[in-house]
């Protein structure tokens, strides 16, 4: 999640899952921490990395983080996202490509684990490792990573 570097990231989150997310009952209470990450853009805007306390909370804001795709425009562009492992971030980047390429039709990541579909309407698949992703889509290997 993005947020002003002034603001209290905890109020930035709640904010914007009761106003975007639909989440109106979540509190400071469901929150442990929450600190921006990294630099800000020109804008002043950095990422917020949050830990929920209790799975239920962090359970129902990933649930409803479709509904952001609702509010997209310039001056709104908010993602949520798991804070990934650098393996599995790179299994995310190449399951990108699989499908910018139309070798799959989705994927995602749940808890940490990672799951794809080849067609919308097919069974999702778990991979847990590159070379997984590399035997199942040996094109995916010659293709470039973006950054």
């Amino acid at each position: 999640m993005n947020g002003k570097l002034q603001s209290d990231t905890d109020q930035v989150i709640i904010k914007l899952c009761r106003e975007k997310l639909g989440l109106p009952k979540l509190t400071a209470n469901d929150i442990e921490r929450s600190l921006f990450i990294g630099q800000p853009d020109k804008n002043g805007n950095a990422q917020i990395i949050c830990k929920f306390k209790h799975w239920k909370a962090k359970n129902a804001v990933y649930q409803a983080k479709k509904e952001l795709k609702k509010h997209k425009s310039e001056s709104f562009k908010v993602v949520v996202c798991e804070d990934l492992t650098k393996r599995r971030q790179s299994i995310v980047k190449k399951l990108s490509e699989a499908r910018k390429s139309k070798l799959i039709d989705s994927y995602w990541t749940s808890d940490g684990r990672i799951f794809y579909k080849k067609t919308l309407t097919g069974l999702k698949t778990l991979v847990d490792t590159l070379e997984a992703v590399s035997k199942l889509f040996p094109i995916v290997n010659t293709l470039p990573i973006k950054q």
